[in-house]
């Protein structure tokens, strides 16, 4: 009986839940277990929320990984560029993009340029022909062949001698590619 009196509030709730939920691992039990926690400040609303969504979606793994994706994005956990990497690396989409940092107060002379991908980019390359002894090497190679593309040979300026040299036009899957 003493014991009663010095729990406390917390303990004789978390001991009454238990009583009537004697199987811990139930969907039940760990959802007002969540509540319980939460309510005495055990954890915070971050945390909770993940529990929710753990215990609702266990069942379903891709749908879970969407959901924690979305709260990490809700609660400032990952930024824009992350969150959309995730997006794609959990719907198994080959994904890049290129992610330009500038801050113009604090060092407005530099311009830091990123690539970002996912593995699924990367496998997507290779099955087009990309090759390199890394990913970014990959990743390269396939820029080049982008920014080849896209050059007017007009704009270069070179000398006939040196545009013999190094411009070329190259058949690559079927289009022709300058580089």
């Amino acid at each position: 009986m003493f014991e009663l009196f010095t729990k406390s509030k917390y303990d004789r709730e978390l001991a009454k839940l238990k009583k009537q939920h004697p199987y811990e691992e139930s969907k039940e039990y760990k959802e007002l277990r969540l509540e319980l926690d939460y309510k005495y400040n055990k954890i915070d609303e971050y945390t909770k929320m993940k529990g929710l969504i753990e215990t609702e979606y266990e069942n379903d793994d891709k749908e879970k990984r969407i959901k924690l994706i979305e709260l990490d994005k809700k609660y400032n956990k990952i930024d824009d560029l992350e969150y959309e990497k995730q997006l794609n690396d959990v719907n198994q989409n080959p994904w890049a993009k290129i992610h330009f940092d500038y801050n113009e107060k604090d060092d407005p002379g530099n311009i830091g340029v990123e690539i970002v991908y996912n593995d699924y980019f990367i496998r997507k390359l290779e099955e087009q022909g990309y090759t390199g002894t890394s990913n970014d090497d990959i990743v390269q190679s396939w820029l080049g062949h982008v920014f080849a593309a896209n050059v007017d040979v007009t704009d270069l300026d070179l000398d006939e001698e040196d545009k013999k040299e190094y411009v070329t036009k190259k058949k690559v899957d079927g289009k022709f590619i300058v580089g």
